[in-house]
């Protein structure tokens, strides 16, 4: 099998699917490049799952976030360190993921959690029910794993990262 078919075996099983993303954007090897390799950014635009797929590529971006701060607070550094590099891989994916304009289910999906995420943590936002159930998943999300205003501060950030590199494409 190429490795473009056997990367999109991981995109139709929510286990595959995060075993994968953990296995690539958690490493400090060369396995972290991967994160923009055009076979998996194909995979993932097309999984069969993009419910799936998509929600778990936004958590790779939220989760490190908020637990670099966790990981700072602590006076643990080399954690915090490999917290935001896997932060950085996951924006990567993302940004990636939005590129020439192509709309599919996932990409789709991606951009409606970032907004999601900026209504719910941006003071300023306009409160619609657009992505009231998106909204209401990331209230669930945070209160889950309990993160605090710092992290979500953080986390509004870094979606506001890669909303702003998806504009400059």
């Amino acid at each position: 099998q190429t490795a473009e078919l056997q990367l999109s075996d991981y995109m139709t099983d929510s286990v595959m699917a995060r075993g994968l993303f953990v296995s690539l954007l958690a490493t400090d090897d060369r396995r972290g490049a991967l994160a923009e390799h055009p076979a998996l950014i194909d995979a993932v635009l097309q999984a069969q799952d993009a419910k799936t797929v998509a929600d778990l590529s936004v958590m790779n971006l939220i989760m490190p976030t908020a637990t670099a701060i966790l990981h700072e607070r602590n006076g643990h550094l080399e954690a915090q360190a490999a917290s935001q590099a896997t932060k950085q891989r996951a924006k990567s994916l993302l940004v990636a993921c939005h590129v020439n304009e192509v709309s599919t289910n996932v990409a789709q999906r991606q951009r409606a959690h970032l907004e999601a995420l900026q209504t719910l943590f941006s003071p300023l936002a306009d409160q619609n029910d657009e992505n009231k159930e998106l909204m209401e998943f990331w209230i669930n999300f945070c209160q889950k794993w309990d993160y605090d205003e710092k992290q979500r501060a953080a986390i509004l950030s870094a979606v506001n990262e890669v909303v702003l590199l998806y504009e400059k494409k």
